[in-house]
């Protein structure tokens, strides 16, 4: 039997993980939506204080190469044009081929030098000479007060751990990121835990007591940029999260930044015949340090 040559020739192509693009429908006789936008705020005469000063971040993903494509995080203005204000590429530490990168967006900075007014958040791509672009988002930026925050909940959230579902490791990045929405948060529980001893006295003393504070937070009905946010970023990665309530309502003030973890299972109300869900979570205080003890 003859001995046949083939030529082969080798090629590789460079894969370009996107954010997941979801199909979209549109019917008779129903208006078709209009892009979302996120609220974000900002004080240029306090700008140390977090809670009235929002933070946008963005990353991107490459295939695990060694090989480089040219990565630009931009912002827009409302008219197209580039924003003074430009954040900084910035590249992963946990980041063996060197293409994965982020970039965050102190919308303080923003105001200072483009003002209030609508944005949009762009990643950008030249890959193996191919161009392409990420819809980050779309931004409504306001100078902070306390009308422009009213009935609204701010969450701050900080990544520094493997994320399965962005397959990206923000270990050691700690990369910060907030969101505002309509909603509420707070209702107490202090849940106090009690350890009595009863003496011969028959007298009951109080050795040692620990109040074991829970919240709740509960989203106003929103869409599902919001939802899967909260839901596949927010609680699921969060190394640190600090909540903030803006409501006049509440029975306190104080919720300002407050340090929390997930206590529980979130659950989600679908809105019967709408788009909208609403997101109820339990959290509890990140530092559990309310305690009491006898030190005789």
């Amino acid at each position: 039997m003859a001995d046949y040559l083939f030529n082969r020739t080798k090629s590789n192509f460079r894969i370009i993980p996107k954010r997941k693009i979801k199909p979209t429908e549109t019917y008779d006789n129903i208006p078709a939506e209009c892009c979302f936008e996120y609220n974000v705020l900002a004080d240029l005469s306090d700008p140390a204080t977090s809670w009235k000063n929002d933070i946008t971040s963005a990353w991107f993903r490459l295939d695990d190469s060694a090989e480089s494509g040219d990565l630009y995080f931009k912002l827009y203005k409302a008219d197209g044009t580039l924003a003074t204000y430009q954040p900084t590429k910035t590249a992963f530490v946990v980041n063996p081929y060197g293409s994965n990168f982020y970039a965050t967006i102190d919308w303080n900075d923003v105001l200072s030098s483009d003002g209030e007014g609508c944005y949009t958040y762009k990643v950008e791509y030249i890959v193996g000479g191919v161009a392409g672009n990420i819809e980050w988002g779309n931004y409504n930026l306001k100078a902070y007060s306390s009308d422009n925050a009213k009935h609204q909940v701010r969450l701050r959230v900080l990544l520094n751990q493997y994320q399965s579902i962005e397959g990206i490791d923000f270990t050691g990045s700690k990369v910060v990121d907030t969101i505002r929405l309509n909603g509420f948060f707070g209702n107490r529980e202090p849940n106090m835990v009690t350890d009595n001893l009863i003496y011969q006295d028959r007298k009951s003393y109080n050795v040692q007591r620990e109040v074991l504070n829970t919240y709740v937070l509960n989203t106003d009905p929103i869409m599902e940029e919001l939802t899967e946010q909260i839901l596949d970023l927010y609680l699921l990665s969060e190394c640190e999260l600090y909540i903030s309530d803006h409501n006049p309502f509440n029975h306190t003030t104080q919720f300002k930044d407050l340090p929390v973890i997930v206590d529980e299972t979130p659950t989600i109300e679908y809105m019967e015949f709408s788009k909208f869900a609403k997101i109820t979570a339990k959290v509890s205080d990140k530092e559990k340090n309310n305690l009491s003890k006898y030190n005789g």
